[in-house]
């Protein structure tokens, strides 16, 4: 799989796993949700037997024997063919002579990845004398599956044919991958989308160590072959791009290497204040942080529903008066409930509702109105209260220093600089809830207490640092 990605992250590997970066939370948060998916969807295969044992040789050989004790159904079934072992998350007999395999899978649909790994189980299985006819993906079902009945969580994929078109190719794919293997010095291969897709490689951070914080990849939409030709020259700095080249771009990548080049900002001074006389007092600056699981486990929720847990409010007075309220949800209990009272407490009935990138907000008080009735008029409500901050910087400010970008952990430094995310323990929000995730599951009180304390600070940052933004926004405005 990972000379499929990219043959030199497959050397690497072999040759120098020393050069590969740790997994980061997000990662290992990804990871142990596909255990658990994994785990469950075993639960949907009853009379399955797990290949249990210690090292590769011990499973390849409870595998032979539970296939000679005519076990017709086998998860995490091992074998092994030139080299190249394999593990089956599930190996099910369809009839007298015919074998399946099946991947189970935490997406919400097959992907070329998966094919790819069937593939490679499915020549191996071959060649170890099985019989297979038929290879599937089992995927989370996100649309009509409800917590708490969980018995259509799952639905299965016919793949066959896209695998089998692969299996053809595999013994030459496989000796391309040995040869590879074989040669005694680093491979040259260009960097590219690749490094993150379908996975972000492990060696990325070794692999781009010569590209600079602003590069061309922060090009908005920069052309393909284009992008390929300046990789295969090692042309990573926005600098040294040719008068020549650069005329071949977009208007708007022009404006943007121009700006950064020149140290350009641009501010539209009256659109600006155009969006700010829109606002109501009192200001409601406003954040919610929210988990996702593909296992839902609160009552009507679907796979993958966001479900929040905090949020951060700082409200300003039309006098400039500033206060905070909040919510943190700390038990395994759903925190719909307890936490969308407090948010009814916390927001009044009248004044604008200040958000950073307002869609996910606008679709989180939605699900909210829909699962909790009574509270649908004032939900309904701040939906439509809800003023997005991150327009601004989406049309009328860029700065050479937001780096191509417009999230608020760009924004903020730039324009606040006694305000950074770099020194708070939690600092981002897939890490705000994978750290949540672990405290709630954790029956460590001093965990869980510091975990609380770290994410009271980071959403409580979020909401501060569109009130200072905000103020920042308005001096322009008044001194301009």
């Amino acid at each position: 799989m990972k000379g499929v990605q990219c043959p030199k992250s497959l050397w690497l590997d072999f040759h120098d796993p020393s050069k590969a970066s740790p997994p980061s939370d997000t990662q290992k948060s990804q990871f142990q949700q596909g255990t658990e998916v994994g785990i469950l969807g075993r639960t949907y295969f009853p009379g399955g037997v797990l290949v249990t044992g210690f090292g590769n040789q011990k499973c390849q050989e409870k595998t032979a024997h539970l296939l000679a004790q005519r076990v017709e159904c086998l998860f995490e079934a091992t074998f092994k063919w030139e080299e190249i072992i394999v593990k089956c998350d599930v190996l099910r007999k369809i009839n007298a002579q015919d074998w399946e395999i099946i991947e189970i899978k935490s997406s919400t649909k097959p992907k070329d990845e998966h094919i790819e790994d069937l593939a490679i189980q499915w020549y191996v299985v071959s060649m170890n004398g099985i019989h297979l006819t038929k290879a599937q993906v089992m995927h989370i079902n996100s649309q009509d599956c409800f917590y708490p009945d969980l018995s259509n969580l799952f639905t299965q994929t016919d793949v066959t044919e896209q695998v089998q078109k692969i299996v053809a190719q595999m013994p030459q794919r496989l000796q391309t991958f040995q040869e590879l293997l074989r040669q005694p010095t680093e491979l040259e291969y260009p960097i590219g989308d690749h490094c993150t897709q379908p996975y972000t490689c492990n060696f990325k951070d070794y692999c781009w160590r010569e590209v600079p914080e602003v590069s061309i990849f922060q090009i908005s939409r920069l052309d393909k072959k284009k992008k390929e030709a300046l990789i295969a020259e090692k042309n990573f700095h926005i600098e040294r791009l040719s008068p020549d080249f650069i005329s071949t771009l977009s208007v708007p990548q022009q404006t943007f290497i121009h700006r950064y080049l020149q140290r350009e900002i641009y501010i539209n001074h009256n659109e600006i204040k155009k969006l700010l006389s829109e606002l109501v007092y009192p200001l409601y600056f406003f954040d919610f942080e929210a988990t996702n699981p593909a296992i839902p486990r609160f009552n009507a929720t679907r796979p993958y529903q966001r479900i929040p847990f905090q949020f951060s409010c700082h409200i300003l007075t039309e006098t400039g008066e500033l206060s905070h309220c909040e919510y943190l949800h700390t038990d395994r209990e759903d925190p719909r409930p307890p936490l969308t009272q407090a948010l009814v407490r916390a927001i009044g009935e009248q004044g604008s509702i200040i958000v950073y990138n307002q869609p996910y907000e606008k679709s989180v008080l939605r699900e909210l109105a829909e699962f909790i009735p009574e509270c649908a008029p004032q939900l309904h409500n701040m939906v439509n209260r809800l003023w997005d901050q991150m327009v601004i910087f989406q049309h009328h400010y860029q700065h050479p220093d937001f780096l191509g970008s417009i999230s608020l952990k760009k924004v903020l430094p730039v324009l606040i600089p006694h305000l950074s995310y770099k020194d708070l323990a939690i600092n981002q929000g897939d890490m705000a809830k994978n750290r949540w995730e672990a405290a709630i599951n954790s029956g460590d009180l001093i965990i869980q207490a510091q975990t609380w304390q770290e994410l009271r600070e980071y959403c409580y940052q979020d909401t501060l640092a569109m009130v200072e933004i905000h103020r920042h926004l308005t001096h322009l405005i008044q001194n301009y």
